[in-house]
């Protein structure tokens, strides 16, 4: 009987490792790929585009920066001919 009882526990033993084995496979095989996922994703930083919208953004800017300037001289200028804008 003593060897009867090993056996059913090891039996038993095995068939929770067959049970458990299929979702732990499938688990494995989404964490991989999740995984990958996340490996594959660009950091901001080296993203072309990014990179472009960022270039874009500061050449605009600074060339609104210069259009005000350029708006302050015109100011300046037509309030010292007595012109108003």
């Amino acid at each position: 009987m003593t060897s009867l009882g090993y056996k059913e526990r090891r039996d038993d033993a095995r068939d929770l490792i067959r049970r458990t084995e299929n979702p732990l496979n499938r688990a494995r095989e989404s964490v991989t790929e999740r995984r990958n996922t996340l490996e594959s994703i660009v950091p901001p930083q080296t993203d072309p585009i990014y990179i472009a919208n960022v270039a874009a953004k500061e050449a605009l800017e600074r060339i609104i920066s210069a259009a005000r300037t350029n708006l302050e001289v015109v100011r300046r200028t037509a309030g010292r001919l007595g012109l108003k804008l």
